[in-house]
């Protein structure tokens, strides 16, 4: 082959295939294994800057191939042959004999260099790739532990050697690679981390037992769920988890004595478990009663509650004529005959229901209030049909009595003679009227006197939104201090009983916020936010923008906000009233100002205290309704 001019480059190549480490200086290698090394890094070389694409049967690397084995068997515990060899076998990769030749370098005190590092990490993570879609553990988790020892933010490395150490149970392993994901680039990081916590408290056949039953139960397979979960009881008898689900498959595939005994399991290590108790009482129900005869109660229950009477009672009915002791679907029908007004038949199903469970007080009581129906409704019938009987005699007496003469006239008095008329006298001559006196000029009226008007309220009742349509929402001075010195941090909350009314009239109007800050620690600048919390948990609060209020040193700042656009004001029900106040102090760039860890934050903070805390402030919040005028600060 002839020979080509080196260039530059090639001189280059050479250089980064130059084998010269510590080792390699400090030991000569033989005569006969330099010259092969010379002659596969010459080949190698031109083989580098010969082919667009590198593999093995390429004339130029397998002859470079050939010399470098010739090297490493004239010097078969130098390293420099090994290094030659691990980064030709990377070149055309064939990464097997590159991870060998590797391992040989390392272990002969060979040293990794940028470039050696950075082609044994492509070794190593294509190998352990293939190892772990083969499902060759071992080596897999050999290649990519590796592969994070050289680059600790290997992501894919992680994930997989996550995965390997769950199935091993090293659930302490596991999370130490967890720590480095998250959910944008491994969709179930949730249950992968679920499995690791899983596996720390209960076990690592336990935790997978559990796993695959619950896979099992959402394909549909309840039988293989049942399994599943009974196994992981096994595991640990404490995995409360478990223990549901072995109940819930139980009860779905027909097993009541099954079902029963893990729910009672479910509530010793789950004490006050409502939704355990009511299955459990289920499944005893139909371990007594019947399992069809207890479905069809199920089902007059449902049609009840959904309001379908008729329903109800046609499925109590087949309860019952399946079991005719089944006391609560007896006490149902005396139930719905009660609603329904017959009382006769109410009694009937009541009575028969104490017969079956004389120590039951509702029961009991459910028939004596039947029967004081009943009584009452007699009661009420006999004395109607006395009054009414009574009314008849008397018309019937009424009728017989004979009628009575009628009275004669009285005779008419006589008139007397009329008396007689008196003498006439003569009449008085009429006096001369006296002069009018002349009448007093009157007097202006004093003017009254202007009311004074009441200091203005600063809680008007909810009556008087009309006349004084605004609200002091709050007004008060507060201290805050940080978290770890026993304050509250960035978080303060404050009662606020004469809002706990309907602010219906408010919705739509404004709220008015001024802060002043009467000490603090530093000039470092602290955003203040205020929100409206409702008594539901379930409605975010109303907060105004943690931008329109910010504070560097002492001073005041004042803002106004519509009320509908604070944020989380579209959930709030104004007509329920507002429970308390919530302030919040936060960062500029919109994190809490809290000194303490704050759950998903990491242990330490990075707030310093004491150039926040204590700071006081006096916060005055005024609510006016739509179209009220504001009333100014005080």
């Amino acid at each position: 082959m002839p020979r080509r001019r080196r260039t530059p480059f090639l001189a280059w190549v050479l250089g980064l295939l130059l084998l010269a480490g510590p080792h390699a200086a400090a030991q000569e290698l033989p005569p006969d294994a330099a010259e092969a090394l010379r002659a596969g890094q010459r080949l190698a070389a031109e083989a580098l800057i010969t082919y667009p694409q590198h593999f093995p049967d390429q004339p130029l690397w397998s002859q470079a191939i050939d010399a470098g084995r010739a090297a490493a068997a004239a010097a078969p515990d130098h390293p420099a042959p090994h290094r030659f060899l691990a980064q030709a076998y990377s070149h055309v990769t064939w990464y097997a004999r590159a991870w060998g030749s590797w391992q040989r370098f390392l272990e002969l005190g060979g040293t990794l260099d940028a470039t050696a590092s950075r082609q044994l990490l492509e070794v190593a993570f294509w190998l352990g790739i293939q190892a772990y879609d083969a499902g060759w553990s071992e080596p897999a988790r050999s290649y990519l532990e590796t592969v994070v020892e050289l680059d600790p933010g290997n992501l894919g490395a992680r994930d997989r050697l996550a995965r390997m150490a769950l199935n091993r149970g090293a659930f302490d392993e596991a999370l130490r690679h967890l720590e480095w994901l998250d959910e944008t680039l491994v969709a179930d990081l949730p249950a992968l981390r679920e499995r690791a916590d899983l596996q720390a408290r209960h076990g690592p056949a336990a935790a997978d037992s559990f796993l695959a039953g619950r896979a099992a139960e959402n394909a549909g397979d309840r039988r293989t769920a049942l399994d599943r979960y009974t196994e992981a009881t096994n595991a640990s008898d404490g995995f409360v988890e478990a223990w549901r689900g072995r109940a819930a498959a139980a009860a779905a595939l027909g097993r009541p004595g099954d079902a029963a005994t893990a729910w009672q399991r479910v509530l010793q290590l789950s004490p006050g478990d409502a939704t355990a108790a009511a299955n459990l009482a289920r499944a005893r129900d139909q371990l007594a009663f019947g399992l069809d005869a207890q479905r069809a109660y199920e089902r007059g229950v449902a049609a009840y509650d959904a309001g379908d009477v008729a329903g109800a009672r046609v499925q109590f009915q087949t309860a019952v004529s399946q079991n005719p002791d089944y006391v609560d679907a007896i006490a149902w029908l005396g139930r719905i005959a009660a609603e329904g007004g017959d009382l006769t038949t109410a009694a009937t199903r009541y009575r028969s229901a104490v017969t079956l469970a004389p120590a039951r007080a509702d029961l009991a009581q459910a028939l004596a209030q039947v029967e004081a129906r009943q009584a009452a409704a007699a009661a009420a019938a006999q004395a109607a049909a006395e009054a009414s009987a009574q009314a008849a005699a008397q018309a019937a007496a009424e009728a017989a009595r004979p009628p009575e003469p009628e009275p004669e006239p009285a005779p008419e008095p006589t008139p007397p003679p009329p008396a007689p008329a008196p003498t006439p006298e003569p009449p008085a001559s009429e006096p001369e009227p006296p002069a009018p006196a002349p009448e007093p000029t009157p007097e202006p009226p004093a003017p009254e006197p202007e009311p004074t008007p009441p200091p203005p309220s600063p809680e008007p009742a909810a009556t008087t939104a009309a006349v004084t349509p605004w609200v002091v929402v709050v007004d008060t001075t507060v201290e805050h201090r940080a978290a770890t010195a026993g304050g509250t941090g960035a978080f303060t909350f404050l009662a606020t009983p004469h809002l706990a009314r309907d602010l219906g009239a408010f919705a739509g109007g404004t709220l008015h916020v001024r802060l002043q800050v009467n000490s603090k620690p530093s000039a470092d600048p602290v955003r203040y936010q205020l929100c409206l919390a409702p008594e539901d948990i379930g409605v975010t609060p109303a907060c105004t923008g943690p931008e329109r209020l910010e504070v560097g040193a002492t001073g005041s700042s004042v803002t106004e906000q519509p009320l509908d656009a604070l944020s989380g004001a579209a959930g709030v029900d104004w007509g329920d009233g507002v429970a308390q106040v919530m302030l919040v102090l936060r960062q500029p760039d919109g994190t809490p100002l809290h000194d303490a860890a704050l759950p998903g934050q990491a242990e330490r903070s990075p707030v310093d205290p004491a150039r926040y805390f204590p700071m006081e402030v006096r916060v005055t919040a005024v609510l006016v309704a739509p179209g009220g005028a504001f009333p100014g600060w005080p």
